[in-house]
């Protein structure tokens, strides 16, 4: 009779085990199987979001590109004078209400879908477009003077713009070119590009700082101020300011000192003793001086 029992609770307990053991198994297949099918469903929908997010990037991209074409043609045509000029006026403010509404459209997603490192970028860039446009209608908080400057800072906001979209899409960083980047590097005009750089750079920035001071637009001063370079191959270079009746030339090269550039960039071109004037860079007096003036040492480095 013992020995009948213990045979029956034997059973029992092998049964209750058995059955605890399919239990616990299938409970953890369960859960194992829950966890895969939300990865895999998780990794579906990131797929979809990156592929959706590659298109939407792509516009806002494009469209901020645009927009800051239609700013720059737009500012530039409302100082060109001429009097045909007025079709090309009106067609440059039609494209910027056209671009203008293209970037924000794609801007609002961008700041719905983004992660925050991209969303913080696409603000900025936004936040200078808006402040680019308002200087164009004499409504910004800065002068209508820094036009250049923010339109440089937009172009560095697209580039965060850029480098925050590569990193959310889990692409390589960007390699942005360096200051120095020659694309004519391996070439037959390395040499000379590379040896006239720094002297474009000069005129670009005087370009901006008669800009700053005396008003009117870069493309205005670009017009006016211009590089006339000797055609031989020594590095004579004259940087020649369209004036009436007499232009005023001042004689540059290459190798211009610091000094001899930062008194450049102040340099007061509607002085009598500088406008019409041939100039060149005196070390001794430190200054831009006429040829022929009596300070002048013939020392010009």
């Amino acid at each position: 009779m013992l020995a009948n029992s213990i045979a029956v609770s034997s059973s029992y307990t092998t049964a209750i085990f058995g059955l605890a053991g399919s239990l616990i198994g299938g409970f953890i297949a369960g859960v194992v199987s829950l966890l895969v099918a939300r990865q895999t469903r998780e990794a579906a929908e990131g797929a979809w979001i990156r592929d959706n997010r590659r298109q939407i990037y792509d516009r806002f991209i494009r469209s901020g590109q645009r927009l800051l074409i239609a700013c720059e043609a737009r500012w530039n045509s409302r100082h060109d004078r001429r009097l045909d000029n007025a079709p090309i006026a009106q067609e440059a403010e039609s494209g910027v209400e056209s671009a203008h509404a293209d970037f924000f459209e794609a801007y609002s997603v961008v700041q719905t879908v983004a992660e925050t490192t991209l969303v913080n970028a696409a603000r900025f860039y936004g936040y200078r477009f808006l402040e680019l446009e308002a200087i164009m209608d004499s409504k910004g908080v800065l002068e209508r003077d820094d036009f250049d400057r923010v339109a440089q800072l937009v172009r560095e906001a697209r580039h965060d713009t850029i480098d925050a979209m590569r990193s959310e899409l889990r692409l390589k960083e960007t390699n942005w070119p360096p200051k120095d980047y020659n694309p004519f590097k391996g070439t037959d005009l390395e040499q000379k590009y590379a040896d006239r750089r720094p002297l474009t750079q000069l005129v670009n920035e005087f370009r901006t700082e008669l800009c700053r001071r005396l008003g009117g637009t870069t493309a205005e001063w670009a017009a006016r101020v211009h590089l006339l370079r000797a055609k031989d191959d020594s590095k004579e270079t004259d940087l020649v300011i369209d004036e009436v009746p007499v232009a005023t030339v001042i004689e540059v090269d290459e190798n211009l000192s610091d000094e001899a550039k930062r008194a450049l960039l102040d340099l007061d071109i509607q002085s009598d003793t500088v406008r019409g004037q041939r100039l060149r860079w005196d070390t001794q007096a430190a200054a831009w001086l006429p040829k022929g003036d009596s300070r002048h040492t013939g020392s010009a480095t």
